[in-house]
Parts: structure tokens; C-alpha cells; sequence
């Protein structure tokens, strides 16, 4: 259709926007009569995302041939000039400061160079892969293509850590093993929080201090999840919403595990295929207590070591429950006060078997239906006994052998 802007679009129209729109520079201008976000519709299927990096990856994974055309979206068009842009508001927002006429061949002319040379691509000659810029194709050769053993590798002089770019070996020398005397913390005003990572205290603050009311929150459109921060609700859709055709799998290769996620393959291989002198132990400083992970380490210091009014409670708002962590008060509202059909039921593939809760459903696979050979057995360092749990091997030590 064409508006009366001269205008056109192959997919929306514009009727969803009821209200004039005026040439000011605040997007004000935009009165939505909701705040539903605008999907990606593919051009292939009947797909549709509300976030462009999922869009992507159902591409790359659904419809790999088509994963570097330009087209794989559709698309709104300029009558005007050259423009050409996937989402309708960015379109009226061109509408009102395109000054370019089709009767200028001059303008015309410099349009479709400027066109020409975004157009150009750098392929690489060893996969299908191509990008915009060269330093980025040159990039990608260097960390996929390039023979591990001619690579210059750059190594940590404190542990095992390599790196194949030498800002990359800074960053980890500066983060892990500097003197704490010699680090630039950056400090909360409003807590005692301090962070090496300016962007960590950013997210800090955000989620820790930010008014919840005023708050832009990034709600899940297939449950009643919803975060600060759009990564956490794009893992989000990842984990529990993604057809598994769509999912990009992290795979061990020491075993048959896989991932959904980079941090959880890496806690993984941590965990399970590293030997007591290559783990980076992370340990408590007013007990022994020490974790393989970080987040184990952070979790022990709120539940053991914080005073009362130290701890940020996360309170129930459907009864006096309240949490240390926000993952319990989640397991509490699923298992408490959401109704059947809003709950997201996590279902063995193997049995008739279905859970709540995604631990609770690999429990169970590791008890029901793994082989004895797979199973890796927490064993008792002072008698012959042994448990798939951990929790079941910490108890057994409490009650035969703590004393």
C-alpha cells in the first residue's frame, strides 16, 4: 500500500497508527495505542520473533541457504530514495526527514553508490560466512580457520589461561591476578558493592537499586517471565521457548553433553572432565569452604557469612515467603501459586514423567534412565558407599561420618 506520506510497505498497515505524526525529533511523536513489540516476520515460514537475534539464529539454523541474503526479512521501502529498513517505525520516522527527490540525478546517482558500497560482502573462502567490514572477515579467519598449532598463542605467566590476542591476555591478567591494591574498582554509592567491571557495576545498580515501578522490564511473550536486562530474556526464550531445530548446541568433547548455553557447557567441563590441579578453586575467605564456580562461591557467601540486613530479600507477594536467592523464590511460585495451564512443564522423553522445574527433570533422567556407565558416582572418601546425588553423599557424610 502507498500512505499519504508517498510511502510504501508490503506488510503493515498503517492504520495501526491512528495518531498524525508531525515532524518533531522525539519518538513522543509515536503514540502507540500499545507497547506490544513490533515482530519479525520471515519471509520462509510463518516464524516470528520480537527479538532480531532470534530471528537470526531460526535463519541460520531453519534456513541456512538464506542466512546471508539480504531479504530474509521483510522489508519496508522509501518511494523517495533508497532507503529500506525491517521495522514499520523506523520507516515513518525516515518519512519525516527525507529530503531526497527521484527527479535529482545527482542525488539518484550518489544514492545507489553509497547503496553499491554497503552492498559489498568479504566471503570467506573456507565456509559460507561473510561480513560487511574486512578487518571482520580477517578476524573470523584468525579464531576459525587458522591451524592451531602455527598460532602465536599468548600465556598467562600465573596459570594455564592462553589466549590467541594479547589485549585479551591484559584483560585476564588485570581481572584475575592482579594486586588488589593496583585494581581500579569501581564502587556503588548507594551499597558497598565494588566491581572491576564498570559494566557489571552498571547492571549492579539496575538490578539492585533501579524503582521497579519506573523500571523498563523485558517480558517474556509465551510466560510471565520478565528481566532488567534483555540478555537474561533472550536466554531466556533460549532455554525453555526455542524449537529445538533453532537451538545452537554448545557439545562437550570429552562426552555426549550438550548445551543450550557457552556458561553452561563451561561450568560443565569444569565440573566434570578437569583434574584437582587445573580447577580454578574459588574459596571462601571466613571458612574452607570452596567452589568450583563462581556463582556456587557467591550463593555460599549469602547463604552462610550475610547478616540480615545485609541479605536483599526477594519476598513472595502471595505470601509471607521470602528468599535469598531469586531462583527459590521462582521454584516457590511455581510449585506454590501459578495455575496448571501457565506453568511450563518440563517432560521426559522417556517416560510420562514431567516437572516444574528443569533440575528436578535432570534428577530424574540421571536416576531413571541414564546407564551405569554414563553415571558419574559421588563416591565416600571413607567407607564403599556411593550415590548419583551429591546431596545424598553430603547427607550420608553428616550422618556416619562427621564425627
Amino acid at each position: 500500500m502507498v500512505s499519504n506520506l508517498g510511502y510504501s510497505n508490503t506488510t503493515t498497515n498503517f492504520q495501526v497508527f491512528p495518531y498524525p505524526i508531525t515532524p518533531h525529533p522525539s519518538l513522543q511523536r509515536f503514540n502507540c495505542e500499545d507497547s506490544n513489540i513490533e515482530p519479525f516476520y520471515c519471509k520462509s515460514c510463518n516464524f516470528q520473533a520480537e527479538l532480531t537475534v532470534l530471528f537470526k539464529q531460526h535463519i541460520e539454523h531453519r534456513h541456512r541457504e538464506s542466512f546471508f541474503e539480504k531479504n530474509s526479512l521483510q522489508s519496508y521501502f522509501c518511494e523517495k530514495c533508497l532507503f529500506e529498513t525491517h521495522c514499520c517505525i523506523k520507516l515513518l520516522q525516515h518519512a519525516t526527514q527525507c529530503l531526497k527527490k527521484t527527479k535529482n540525478r545527482h542525488t539518484i546517482n550518489s544514492a545507489k553508490a553509497r547503496q553499491a558500497k554497503i552492498n559489498k560482502w568479504y566471503n570467506c573462502d573456507q565456509c559460507k560466512r561473510k561480513y560487511r567490514y574486512k578487518r571482520w572477515l580477517k578476524r573470523h579467519r584468525f579464531s576459525e580457520h587458522m591451524n592451531l598449532d602455527v598460532i602465536p598463542w599468548y600465556q598467562c605467566g600465573h596459570c594455564t589461561y592462553k589466549c590467541k590476542k594479547k589485549h585479551y591476555l591484559k584483560r585476564h591478567i588485570h581481572f584475575n591476578h592482579l594486586n588488589a591494591s593496583n585494581i581500579n574498582w569501581f564502587t556503588c554509592d548507594q551499597c558497598p558493592y565494588k566491581t572491576k567491571h564498570k559494566e557489571s557495576l552498571k547492571k549492579h545498580q539496575i538490578a539492585r537499586h533501579s524503582d521497579e515501578r519506573v523500571i523498563k522490564w523485558h517480558e517474556c511473550q509465551h510466560c510471565l517471565y520478565k528481566s532488567k536486562f534483555k540478555s537474561n530474556l533472550v536466554s531466556h526464550i533460549n532455554m525453555h521457548h526455542l524449537d529445538e531445530r533453532d537451538i545452537k548446541w554448545y557439545e562437550c568433547k570429552e562426552c555426549s553433553y550438550k548445551a543450550k548455553q557457552k556458561i553452561t557447557l563451561k561450568n560443565h567441563v569444569n565440573s566434570h572432565h578437569l583434574s584437582e590441579q587445573e580447577i580454578k578453586w574459588y574459596e571462601c575467605k571466613k571458612c574452607p569452604h570452596k567452589a568450583k564456580q563462581k556463582g556456587a562461591l557467591k550463593r555460599h557467601i549469602i547463604a552462610r557469612h550475610l547478616d540480615e540486613e545485609e541479605v536483599k530479600w526477594y519476598e513472595c507477594k502471595m505470601c509471607p515467603y521470602r528468599a535469598k536467592q531469586g531462583r527459590r523464590l521462582e521454584h516457590h511460585i511455581i510449585a506454590l501459586h501459578l495455575d496448571e495451564q501457565d506453568i511450563t512443564w518440563y517432560r521426559c522423553e522417556q517416560c510420562p514423567y514431567k516437572a516444574k522445574d528443569s533440575q528436578n527433570l535432570k534428577r530424574h533422567m540421571n536416576s531413571r534412565h541414564l546407564d551405569k556407565g554414563d553415571v558419574k558416582w559421588h563416591e565416600c572418601e571413607r567407607c564403599s558407599y556411593k550415590t548419583r546425588r551429591k546431596s545424598n553423599l553430603k547427607r550420608h557424610t553428616n550422618a556416619y561420618h562427621l564425627y
